[in-house]
């Protein structure tokens, strides 16, 4: 589907519609970068586009802006094109995986506030942990949008953790992508099979 494609990511494709819209198609691809490893999860590409589907439906209703436009396929979306803040946004409820390793951490040591961390996104230097210093030195953003884009993170997490527990399941953590419209922050990309960590409530507390 679509014009042109406009960008091959790991586990999907973007391809152009006009100037403004894009389509994305979401693959049952599943990629370990830790291990360096893929392999492939049946509806796994439906899965994680009826995902962010219906959380961004929530998300638009809770007024937070989003780039979806609608669901015209199984594993595609339509969406608003933009251009890209270069970040990936990370918010955590406990501390788990490059954060444990990172601050000598316990696996599980859950926060009393939700964290959020900033990452810069270029795969070439395994996407670095960077400071709000350095996103405004790097003419990124200015300091009211790092603000905005923390704001705007945990408003999104507060909302999905309500949704995750309301079917007996917590989030862990998530990664977000933003970009930016008329001025405007919109949180792009997915909340999907790929970016989020969940766990059943009944099993862990057992």
């Amino acid at each position: 589907m679509g014009q042109q494609i406009y960008k091959q990511g790991k586990t999907k494709k973007i391809s152009l519609i006009s100037a403004q819209l894009g389509i994305i198609e979401f693959s049952d691809l599943l990629v370990d970068l830790t291990h360096n490893r893929t392999s492939v999860i049946k509806d796994k590409g439906e899965t994680s586009a009826s995902m962010t589907a219906f959380l961004f439906n929530i998300l638009g209703n809770n007024n937070i802006r989003t780039h979806f436009v609608g669901k015209i396929g199984s594993n595609v979306l339509q969406v608003k094109l933009m251009e890209v803040i270069p970040l990936e946004v990370v918010v955590r409820r406990i501390a788990l995986g490059s954060f444990c390793k990172r601050y000598a951490v316990p696996k599980g040591y859950r926060f009393d506030q939700p964290v959020v961390e900033f990452f810069l996104k270029n795969d070439q230097l395994a996407d670095p942990l960077i400071t709000p210093s350095a996103i405004i030195g790097l003419d990124m953003l200015n300091n009211d949008q790092i603000v905005e884009l923390e704001q705007i993170a945990l408003k999104i997490w507060n909302v999905c953790k309500e949704v995750f527990s309301d079917i007996g399941i917590e989030l862990l953590d998530f990664k977000l992508e933003f970009g930016i419209l008329n001025g405007n922050i919109y949180l792009i990309d997915e909340i999907g099979f790929d970016t989020v960590r969940l766990q059943d409530l009944e099993t862990s507390n057992r």
